[in-house]
């Protein structure tokens, strides 16, 4: 589904020669202020795809070391119930089993909008939503199927990504800059003092290029 294109926006550098320089800029638009209801920590849910709780301790030191002088809470005792992505991810966004939600025979066929999905509780509840993935290619809700028809969250990446997608994997990086979805947290946590949730996902590619 197209989105109208509010969260970026494309500049370039012409010369009589043609394009020398092209660039995708995340935007960060302004809300309406929201009032919430009580005066809460922001929440980061990350979730890294493809990666035991061993492979997690041996790829992601600098990440373990920062989750855990940081009061974050690992979910010690999840385990997967599925054989990918989607029935893994499905219940911790939603509380159900995918077959519970999805009768494998409209898989492709239906958009997600009317899912109970864990922003919408915190969007009722004056929080500011944010949804990004490192590799929208392979979308949660997208890869085979059909995603959302109207834009999920508040602030949501899947179309800027997509633009840089091919453009970005340098180590990682975009334009020689920090992982855009990274740099794009740190303007977002404090542009007001509203309360916000960010969900992200991490890459299932490459382990051997998940070292963080």
């Amino acid at each position: 589904m197209k989105f109208k294109n509010k969260d970026f926006k494309k500049s370039g550098t012409t010369t009589n020669d043609g394009l020398i320089h092209e660039e995708y800029v995340p935007l960060i638009r302004a809300f309406e202020h929201i009032e919430p209801f009580e005066r809460i920590p922001n929440i980061l849910l990350l979730f890294i795809d493809s990666v035991s709780y061993l492979n997690f301790e041996r790829h992601f030191p600098l990440m373990k070391n920062f989750v855990r002088n940081n009061d974050f809470y690992e979910l010690n005792g999840y385990n997967k119930v599925g054989i990918n992505t989607f029935p893994n991810k499905i219940p911790l966004f939603t509380g159900f089993f995918a077959e519970e939600l999805l009768d494998e025979k409209y898989r492709g066929k239906i958009y997600f909008d009317h899912w109970p999905i864990i922003w919408k509780i915190f969007a009722s509840k004056g929080f500011r939503t944010i949804f990004t993935e490192e590799m929208a290619i392979y979308g949660l809700f997208t890869m085979g199927n059909k995603g959302f028809r109207y834009k999920p969250t508040d602030y949501y990446l899947r179309p800027f990504t997509l633009k840089i997608q091919n453009k970005k994997y340098l180590n990682f990086c975009y334009n020689g800059k920090l992982e855009t979805e990274v740099q794009f947290l740190n303007h977002y946590i404090s542009i007001s003092n509203e309360n916000k949730i960010l969900i992200t996902v991490l890459s299932n590619d490459n382990i051997s290029k998940q070292i963080l």
